[in-house]
């Protein structure tokens, strides 16, 4: 059976009512589209008209104003708060994460969890509003895919799948960082399931990217960047495995819908590893455990062989905290952070270079996890990054005879668009705070993912001992 009917098999029976008390309540993939930036700002009232719902990411501060002037909050307005941003039309955290934090305010609710926690006002809105879409980020996770699901099954069922509350519970520990299964449950486990499954698609977007678009010279003009046509091409890719994905995640969650449905006892916060799917989906999962498996156990080395220590930051009021820090090295740097929250404190710190030798991705990655990005501000780290990246780089520029290679760098940086590294940039240099020779605009590294990632530029000249000798003004 070829991947299309298998898919074709699996959602001839999505959306509707059961035909036995075995079947669950399905829910078809139609309607979503993962294609907005993550921690982008919408306009919710166009969204609304157009009877969509924006879910994981939209950025409304509209629902704070209220409450701006309070310290302390009882529990009702802590759900006139979710229930104020779901009725705007965006279904997202960050904002309130970011809001409650400042306030000291402990609430954790991931975009899942707030569809399952207020169903009946995102329910209201559906009805309402006439919803007939979901648009969510791409480069989806775990959350950006379970709220879409539960939202989709809200406008086509008229409720929630008996899974609702185990899926919201288990998203909510993975979106916050605090799922701290070992490596081997972890493979098995809904979570690393997705996660499994967000890999191996991810490794063959590359794959098709890299032989269909970048390394095609029918995709380029003779200055070697993309034409209309690549361009075209890329987003076509690129938008085809998003959905793939998303779509593949949908079907492993409707088959724990049919498995809960059948055995009230199955849990889906276990070990999820004998359940039956789409013969594809099924081969993309194996062979993404095993993918995930190896690199855990590479990951493992690479943790040990690790520097741990302490560093003074700011946290998001301008005051010096002292966290922990881990500093290694590996080709998949993004990997390497990811996993390393699993066996870190919260406010920990990680650091990963990678290198010319990398698998793919950035030069290096810095990360800690979405939650503590609402504590920690590490926008003084990617300042000191970026300048020592631009002394490597008036360095280059000043060279009397430069490579070709270095020539076309050179040429590749200044035919791009000025870039902030992080929201606020330009407003501190304009004011003083920080000086304008210290500052990439050109491809730079940038502060990114709400404050959580330090991604470096792919052009980054930084050498490993240049990236530690960044860490060391601030170690203690």
């Amino acid at each position: 059976m070829t991947m299309e009917e298998d898919l074709l098999k699996a959602q001839q029976t999505q959306g509707v009512a059961p035909d036995s008390e075995n079947e669950g309540m399905m829910v078809k993939y139609q309607g979503i589209s993962p294609n907005l930036p993550k921690g982008a700002k919408v306009n919710p009232e166009e969204k609304l008209e157009a009877g969509i719902l924006v879910t994981d990411t939209g950025v409304h501060t509209e629902c704070l104003e209220a409450f701006k002037d309070k310290d302390s909050f009882t529990p009702e307005e802590i759900d006139e708060i979710y229930e104020a941003t779901i009725r705007a039309g965006v279904i997202d955290h960050h904002v309130i994460d970011s809001f409650f934090s400042a306030k000291g305010v402990d609430s954790k609710k991931c975009a899942t969890q707030m569809v399952f926690d207020y169903k009946e006002a995102v329910l209201a809105m559906v009805k309402e509003k006439g919803i007939t879409n979901v648009e969510t980020h791409f480069d989806s996770d775990m959350d950006a895919i379970g709220s879409s699901y539960m939202v989709r099954s809200l406008i086509d069922n008229g409720e929630l799948p008996s899974i609702a509350e185990d899926l919201a519970a288990v998203t909510n520990l993975e979106d916050y960082g605090e799922n701290k299964l070992d490596p081997e449950p972890y493979v098995n486990s809904l979570a690393g399931t997705v996660g499994s499954i967000k890999d191996m698609l991810g490794n063959q977007a590359r794959a098709s990217l890299g032989k269909d678009v970048f390394g095609n010279p029918d995709m380029k003009d003779e200055n070697g960047r993309l034409t209309a046509e690549g361009v075209q091409k890329m987003n076509l890719i690129k938008s085809k495995f998003e959905n793939m994905r998303n779509e593949y995640v949908f079907a492993v969650f409707n088959a724990l819908e049919k498995a809960k449905t059948a055995d009230p006892d199955f849990d889906i916060k276990g070990d999820i590893s004998g359940l039956e799917l789409p013969e594809e989906i099924a081969k993309v999962v194996s062979d993404g455990r095993e993918a995930m498996r190896a690199s855990m156990e590479e990951f493992l080395v690479e943790f040990e062989a690790a520097e741990k220590a302490k560093m003074t930051v700011k946290d998001r009021e301008g005051n010096d905290i002292d966290v922990n820090v881990v500093i290694g090295s590996s080709k998949k740097p993004l990997i390497f952070t990811n996993m390393a929250y699993l066996r870190t404190n919260p406010d920990t710190i990680v650091a990963c270079y990678a290198g010319e030798d990398r698998a793919f991705g950035d030069n290096y990655d810095i990360g800690i996890t979405p939650d503590m990005a609402n504590s920690i501000d590490m926008s003084a780290l990617c300042l000191a990054l970026n300048k020592a990246e631009k002394e490597k780089r008036d360095a280059l520029r000043s060279k009397e005879d430069p490579t070709d290679d270095e020539k076309a760098m050179i040429e590749g940086w200044d035919g791009q668009a000025d870039r902030e590294a992080f929201s606020g940039l330009n407003d501190k240099i304009a004011s003083g705070e920080v000086p304008a020779e210290d500052v990439i605009t050109k491809d730079p590294t940038v502060l990114v993912a709400g404050g959580s990632l330090i991604a470096a530029s792919r052009t980054s000249l930084l050498g490993e001992e240049d990236f530690k000798k960044v860490f060391d003004t601030f170690k203690k």
